[in-house]
């Protein structure tokens, strides 16, 4: 679908690379993105008379203006990584960070121009070039995901369940799996058993065991790192048919989800 410059979107992180928190800028008119390839010669006796070129290195600038507002948190953090020469990462997205299919560079950006315009019968505004800079996360392109979210949820021991304790996990699609804690070999018939083990870290990666080679079961037990006595789940297929509430018995057990399945 055809986008228009009004739609485009510029982007702040004001968190961490790990955990961005993007501010939009909107004090931006025009931004022009600028992305050209270094070239190497490569011609050859053996290119026929014509000069052969390969790209080497992206050259990529953006540059746009803004209203001179030193009332604006924007502006000022752009102000001050020019003068202070430190970067700023930013996302130039051709639509809202937080919708699927937005995409756009995101990079430490180097502000390499600061130029005020004071016309007499306009606002005072500054034009603004900035560029990718050193950073320990370089350049990237990056693509908005869908929007189709798979449920999650977790599992924990808070000490060792009795025998006959049971979990009951669905994935939406197929029928729930109920697996029953097992100290004597004796199960309810259909129940899927999980040998109480010698601590609950032990019986946690039975039961992550269990999870995962249950068929049919769309659904993954992942153990924590370092394993210990929880475990997180995922549905195999996203959506919101795997937002299946596990179903627990027994005071050592506790669970959340499935839930925040989406799309």
């Amino acid at each position: 679908m055809p986008k228009i410059g009004l739609d485009g979107k510029l982007y702040r992180n004001t968190g961490t690379y790990e955990a961005p928190v993007w501010v939009e800028i909107k004090n931006v008119k025009d931004l022009t993105g600028n992305y050209e390839m270094g070239e190497a010669d490569v011609t050859t006796r053996g290119s026929g008379g014509t000069k052969e070129t390969v790209p080497t290195l992206l050259e990529a600038s953006f540059e746009f203006a803004m209203v001179w507002d030193t009332s604006d948190p924007n502006f000022e953090a752009i102000r001050t990584a020019f003068f202070a020469r430190t970067p700023v990462e930013m996302a130039v997205m051709d639509g809202d960070i937080t919708t699927p299919g937005s995409q756009g560079p995101r990079a430490a950006m180097a502000v390499t121009k600061f130029s005020r315009k004071e016309p007499l019968t306009e606002a005072m505004e500054v034009d603004v070039t900035i560029k990718p800079t050193r950073s320990a996360h370089p350049w990237s392109w990056v693509e908005v995901p869908g929007g189709a979210v798979a449920a999650t949820g977790s599992i924990g021991l808070t000490g060792l369940p009795s025998d006959g304790n049971t979990i009951t996990i669905g994935d939406g699609v197929h029928p729930a799996k109920t697996f029953e804690f097992d100290d004597d070999a004796s199960v309810t018939p259909g129940n899927i058993s999980v040998t109480i083990g010698v601590s609950a870290t032990a019986t946690m990666a039975t039961l992550i065991t269990a999870i995962n080679t249950a068929v049919p079961l769309d659904v993954t037990a992942t153990a924590s790192t370092p394993p210990d006595a929880n475990c997180t789940l995922e549905n195999d297929t996203a959506g919101a048919d795997g937002n299946v509430p596990i179903i627990k018995t027994g005071a050592a057990i506790t669970v959340t989800g499935m839930g925040g399945g989406s799309g």
